[in-house]
């Protein structure tokens, strides 16, 4: 049901606006608005850095806009005073997993088409990304909740 809902929305968005549903959110399940609910609850309690750099010159942060499914991502590197922005739509969620694709994705995945990324929490402090075409053991360094 989930796909489907999320499906719907994505070809009305291309079709109507770039602003994706109205209210996405409110066409879950009860159960996929808690796995969701759950995840934000942890994600949007700070900056996220990979575990081998310093939240002092780096971080990720998340934010999310449940109504339209979407997440904005803010990241900065260490050798960059840049900060990048990035719109990830949410494809489906799970219990501690999140589906995205993130908009205007330029890398490709092993079949040709934009890669897909799976948030995957491992617990409240710590999560990792792994693209679709990657193995299942396979993934990003973790990302930890800077203190």
């Amino acid at each position: 049901m989930f796909k489907k809902t999320i499906l719907a929305c994505l070809l009305l968005s291309l079709a109507y606006s770039i602003n994706g549903c109205a209210n996405a959110y409110a066409k879950l399940t009860s159960s996929d608005k808690q796995n969701l609910d759950d995840i934000i609850n942890i994600l949007e309690q700070g900056k996220w850095v990979f575990e081998d750099r310093s939240c002092s010159n780096s971080f990720l942060s998340l934010e999310f806009d449940k109504k339209k499914l979407e997440i904005t991502v803010q990241s900065k590197l260490e050798d960059s005073e840049d900060v990048n922005e990035y719109i990830y739509d949410i494809l489906s969620v799970d219990r501690g997993r999140i589906y995205t694709s993130i908009r205007n994705e330029e890398r490709l995945d092993n079949n040709g088409t934009p890669a897909k990324w799976h948030l995957i929490l491992k617990n409240r402090q710590t999560f990792y990304w792994r693209r679709n075409d990657w193995g299942m053991n396979s993934g990003t360094k973790d990302m930890i909740l800077c203190q």
